[in-house]
């Protein structure tokens, strides 16, 4: 049942609104505006009936204090007076009343005009409703993109681990083989050719080595997939050292062969950043991304350079990815933030070792940082390289 307001200095014009209206709503009373306004915080009326001349505040300044209130604008306001003149109705519009009744009204009048605000205002409170379960629906279904997406980079990464994993284990089959066969020759020339001993025995230590060395890649490979790991599935806020992200992951993305030996890196990271609280996960991933993308963008380049640098100043904190790219066109450059827009291939297409994406990478980057305040910025120049930009609120990130 809705609820209504009605405010009046005078009681026989209380009373005959009681007898009018009580049955079909929930009424109460105040006799001057400052009264008015105590009630409502507490009962929250739909629809208030609203004199203008009354002791204290008058009607006028009770409505514009109401609609210029983000808690109570969206009440509606019934003016009920007996000022009849054009510029007096007018003045009620200018301050937001949604209606205005002249004194005496007819009995009839008023419970349609009640009807109708009653019903406007139920109807803008069901849009109101239908927006936020839709910004609720928009938000679940961008976190299940940045989830899939965050899947879809785990798998990239487990297969680069995995196939780097296969040059450390053929070296350890091959060199263990050798070391075995040897081994068994040492057994059947020990006594009838001493001579040749030392050179064989030399040769098990020289495989043995390998091989250690070997095991030490694959162990190494392993410690930091574990690592990563362990910070990834830490999925609540904690405090964060943004410069211990970054080489982090480029230790982790040494993984790729092309990536660490055919990329110079540059780390410029001022110490004095200070730390902010987040989710590990967060940054890790766009981290990954923009040094996974701007490894891509060189890929045809002769030149193939890529530098990471961090700054603050009193305001923002300051990521900053610089390569020396293929560059993007000005057509793409304001489109590379929106969904499953891409200039790669799909991933199950076959392009000969070319690089693919879904065109959610820096979408999900995108949306990750405005969960802390932040923005990702685009400055590029084709042919020469592109440089993006992370500014990240001290104020928003920076407290648990």
């Amino acid at each position: 049942m809705n609820r209504i307001l009605v405010v009046d200095d005078e009681d026989n014009n209380l009373k005959a609104i009681r007898r009018l209206l009580h049955r079909d709503y929930i009424l109460e009373f105040a006799q001057n505006g400052d009264e008015a306004l105590r009630f409502i915080p507490d009962f929250s009326p739909d629809l208030i009936l609203l004199d203008i001349m009354m002791p204290g505040i008058d009607g006028y300044e009770v409505c514009r204090r109401l609609k210029s209130d983000s808690k109570t604008s969206n009440m509606m306001v019934l003016l009920v007076s007996a000022r009849s003149a054009l510029e007096d109705r007018l003045r009620g519009y200018e301050v937001g009343a949604d209606d205005y009744i002249i004194k005496p009204y007819d009995p009839e009048e008023l419970r349609a005009k009640v009807r109708i605000l009653l019903r406007l205002k139920n109807a803008q409170d069901e849009l109101r409703a239908l927006n936020q379960n839709l910004e609720k629906l928009v938000e679940v279904e961008t976190r299940e993109l940045v989830k899939k997406e965050r899947q879809a980079i785990i798998g990239q990464m487990v297969q680069g681990i995995v196939h780097n994993l296969r040059g450390p284990v053929t070296v350890v089959q091959a060199r263990a083989g050798i070391a075995c066969e040897t081994a068994r020759k040492l057994l059947e020339i020990s006594k009838d050719d001493p001579d040749n001993l030392q050179k064989l025995v030399e040769k098990v230590i020289h495989n043995l080595d390998r091989l250690s060395e070997a095991v030490d890649k694959t162990d190494l490979l392993i410690n930091s997939l574990l690592a990563k790991g362990r910070q990834e599935a830490a999925g609540e806020r904690q405090r964060l050292n943004l410069n211990d992200i970054i080489v982090q992951e480029i230790k982790f993305l040494d993984a790729d062969m092309d990536l660490k030996h055919g990329v110079k890196k540059y780390l410029n990271l001022d110490p004095s950043i200070p730390d902010l609280y987040g989710t590990y996960s967060d940054f890790s991933q766009v981290a990954y991304n923009l040094i996974k993308n701007a490894s891509e963008a060189m890929q045809n380049s002769q030149k193939k350079e890529l530098s990471i640098s961090t700054r603050h100043d009193d305001e923002n904190i300051y990521i900053i990815f610089q390569d020396t790219g293929s560059g993007i066109s000005p057509d793409d450059l304001g489109r590379i933030f929106d969904p499953f827009f891409t200039t790669k291939p799909g991933r199950q297409t076959d392009n000969a070792g070319e690089p693919t994406g879904t065109g959610l990478g820096l979408y999900t980057c995108s949306q990750l940082m405005k969960y802390y305040g932040g923005e990702i910025s685009v400055q590029s120049n084709l042919g020469t390289g592109t440089t993006f930009t992370i500014i990240i609120p001290k104020n928003k990130a920076s407290a648990p």
